[in-house]
């Protein structure tokens, strides 16, 4: 108990500390971006410690990185203290070994389905608000069922994006526009969803990904001879469409394909893409040297296929009279801006500086993520934190005076809360595939991980019960 009081207060200290770097930012410089605020959900903050690992790990510059990392050392750790414990008993000869390998792999079970539920719960986070009528903040890139990978329905991705600040979003389905158009009657039907931009993405010859905003087309028109060229892609969405053409996924590509892009014509670049790795830095500098350069904007957007809720990139876009617009007019003034690059009224705004992947940052990802996530806590979170723990104390209490063990009931309930927010997630992700709405297999296939996840953590969750009563039965006897 010492030892949770302390990390509490350091916790606390850590975010009591002037100048958090929750932001938000401007994703080109770094500099605080004015006339912004960022707002935390009232829900994401009451449960904040449950959420925690999510907002920590998801604000790592490489979050796929950081989380691997993260199991690996939660793996190493559990299975160093399962050892030394089993070594100290008195009928521990031979023994070590095996309840040190039990423990690690009890652990990276429950980290795993821990993840995976907060990935497809979707849990809230941050809002971004323009103190200004003149901005419109748009996603310029997102996914629904109608892509190979994504595991959302349209109305599902509208909702959420609108819960996050966006005004108008962009429905980039891989290679057609068709499920951007299913979108685009999700928006009609509700006046309080997002404008729809309709577009698609597709990997051009060099290697790079494209976005088409504003463009309608269908799979059989993107052929090597055709629209797989960047020059004849950009071609056809500005003479055809009158539709931008914005570089996806910058964090691949190579920094002289800055320049090779811009040629063929392209009017942007991401510069940060909260569904990937943040850019290295020779890439980033290149993309500055061609905005700054060539007069190219550059965005921010999410890229989410429904994986997680949480946001931290945004394209705010000036538009004079922006909130007097109807939506068809919201969204043909943001594809207006992008295809004439007006770079100097487009800001890619970021919640926190997503920072440079390194080696050093994945490798220590629990305790460098760990620090800022502290820094960027506001009251609120951290009155959440210690909420909890006055609750659980209590709880705890509680539990013992009817002797059962607080560690393995606790447990039992958090694993059986896991399991069946688990198979309720993986039943929405078959039902979609099997009903027709989505595209592929693929939410198929990960819907049925899900439920092998949460049967799993159930079992667990009915033996961690069992451990809890043992010392009552030993009293009966």
């Amino acid at each position: 108990m010492r030892a949770i009081l302390a990390a509490l207060a350091l916790l606390t200290l850590l975010a009591a500390l002037p100048g958090g770097p929750a932001g938000p930012f401007d994703a080109r410089s770094g500099a605080p971006v004015e006339g912004f605020r960022l707002e935390f959900s009232r829900s994401a903050a009451l449960f904040e410690p449950f959420l925690a690992v999510g907002h920590a790990l998801g604000g790592a510059p490489d979050h796929r990185a950081a989380i691997l990392s993260s199991l690996v050392w939660l793996v190493l750790l559990t299975a160093a203290f399962g050892y030394f414990r089993s070594r100290g008993g008195r009928r521990s000869r031979g023994r070590s070994g095996p309840a040190a390998g039990g423990a690690a792999l009890g652990a990276a079970v429950c980290f795993a389905g821990y993840v995976l539920l907060l990935l497809l719960a979707r849990p809230p986070s941050w809002r971004l608000v323009s103190d200004s009528g003149d901005y419109l903040l748009a996603d310029l890139q997102s996914h629904t069922y109608a892509s190979h990978d994504g595991i959302v329905s349209p109305g599902e991705n509208l909702r959420l994006h609108a819960d996050h600040g966006y005004d108008v979003v962009a429905v980039t389905e891989h290679e057609d526009s068709f499920g951007a158009h299913i979108a685009e009657e999700f928006s009609a039907l509700d006046p309080d969803l997002p404008a729809v931009v309709p577009g698609v993405e597709l990997r051009e010859q060099g290697g790079g990904y494209l976005l088409g905003l504003g463009a309608h087309l269908r799979r059989e028109w993107i052929t090597p001879q055709g629209l797989r060229s960047a020059e004849k892609f950009c071609a056809f969405l500005h003479e055809k469409d009158r539709a931008g053409a914005v570089v996806a996924l910058s964090w691949k590509l190579q920094p002289e394909d800055a320049a090779r892009l811009a040629d063929a014509g392209v009017d942007g670049f991401e510069i940060a893409n909260y569904g990937h790795p943040a850019l290295p830095e020779p890439v980033r500098d290149a993309l500055l040297s061609v905005a700054r350069e060539r007069g190219r904007i550059l965005a921010a957007s999410s890229d989410w296929h429904g994986w997680g809720g949480s946001w931290r990139t945004w394209t705010a876009i000036r538009i004079p009279g922006a909130r007097s617009l109807n939506r068809a007019q919201r969204a043909a003034a943001v594809v207006e801006a992008l295809r004439t690059r007006r770079a100097e009224d487009i800001i890619p705004v970021t919640a926190g500086r997503l920072g440079t992947p390194s080696t050093l940052r994945a490798v220590f990802a629990p305790f460098a993520e760990s620090f800022r996530y502290a820094r960027e806590l506001s009251l609120p979170r951290v009155m959440s934190w210690w909420l909890w723990l006055g609750a659980l104390w209590g709880i705890a209490a509680l539990l013992r005076r009817h002797g059962r063990v607080p560690s393995w009931t606790l447990g039992a309930a958090a694993l059986g809360i896991g399991a069946v927010g688990l198979l309720l997630c993986g039943e929405g992700l078959i039902e979609a595939r099997l009903l027709g709405a989505a595209a592929s297999g693929f939410s198929l296939e990960i819907g049925v991980w899900a439920c092998v996840a949460g049967v799993v953590l159930a079992a667990g969750s009915l033996a961690a019960f069992r451990r809890s009563a043992a010392p009552l039965e030993g009293t009966r006897r």
